[in-house]
């Protein structure tokens, strides 16, 4: 069977391939809504084969492992599943400073809808003390959407590392903050 990764196809895609691509059935509800052309192209049975070779066609637009664009042209396709987040923490152990940035940054379209905020935290807190500035960015990026619906939450985990966090890390996580939230974590109080 492709692995789960492989997997995520967009639903309209799938449509259009027919029912040839192989799904791993979940009961977990995903993040986001769902839609007709989902809910048929979920329960597809299909050829392996086949679905490796969308996967592969996918990857020209949504970019290497489908990790899709920064501006948003061309979603993730990965990431957007709960199964998927576990697959996430093990990348913040990569060598490979895409790979630990893409562990944080593959969960900010649901983080900005209120999803998966202990997922988004636990990502953060393995990162919380990498010294790659563009891992940094990505994790203080996936804070700051993460805190548009839960700006307490976020603000609290600033708070308590904030005396490891780099300031890159944390100057972007308390970017939406209010003023006052903003000043409060940005004292050097230890």
């Amino acid at each position: 069977m492709v692995t789960l990764v492989k997997l995520r196809l967009s639903g309209l895609l799938v449509a259009m391939l027919g029912s040839s691509l192989t799904f791993a059935q979940s009961t977990q509800p995903v993040w986001n809504d769902t839609y007709p052309e989902k809910t048929e192209a979920l329960s597809l049975k299909g050829d392996p084969v086949r679905g490796e070779n969308a996967f592969v066609i996918c990857q020209g637009c949504h970019r290497v492992g489908a990790l899709g664009r920064v501006d948003g042209s061309y979603p993730r396709l990965a990431g957007q599943f709960p199964e998927y987040t576990d697959e996430l923490k093990c990348w913040t152990r990569s060598e490979n400073r895409w790979m630990r940035r893409a562990a944080a940054v593959s969960l900010i379209v649901p983080a900005k809808h209120g999803k998966f905020l202990p997922e988004a935290l636990g990502i953060a807190e393995l990162l919380l003390t990498d010294s790659d500035d563009l891992v940094q960015k990505g994790y203080g990026w996936l804070l700051k959407e993460a805190s548009r619906k839960h700006t307490e939450e976020v603000f609290a985990f600033v708070m308590k590392n904030k005396k490891e966090m780099p300031r890159t890390a944390l100057r972007y996580a308390i970017e939406l903050m209010p003023k006052d939230l903003k000043a409060e974590a940005m004292k050097k109080d230890w």
